[in-house]
């Protein structure tokens, strides 16, 4: 289990993390009735990029309550979105973790 340092635990919490975004596209595929996979055809229903740069920041959101870190800058957020959620993840996570590290080191403003 992590240890608090302040309000900040000793170690990124990946894992929590990991549960809310996975929690977070869930209810965001529910909300917009998403198709589970993408057809391959990009139209008004189908689009290139799955998740916009304004949806991604509805997940930062999210994250910033799990890690309590205060705001997190939208410019962690890949430039013109992803193109699904796995994307996403994969980008996100090693930056979440590198500004939370920032974050506890009191390197990074609030």
């Amino acid at each position: 289990m992590n240890q608090t340092m302040g309000s900040f635990v000793s170690v990124f919490p990946q894992s929590d993390v990991d549960s809310a975004l996975d929690e977070w596209w869930e209810a965001e595929a529910e909300d917009a009735e998403l198709p589970p996979e993408p057809t391959g055809t990009v139209d008004v229903m189908n689009p290139l990029m799955e998740i916009d740069s304004h949806r991604a920041v509805r997940a930062l959101i999210t994250i910033e309550e799990v890690l309590n870190v205060g705001h997190i800058p939208e410019s962690i957020i890949q430039p013109g979105g992803y193109a699904d959620f796995e994307e996403m993840k994969a980008d996100l996570m090693p930056k979440l973790e590198a500004y939370y590290d920032k974050k506890k080191k009191g390197k990074v403003n609030a």
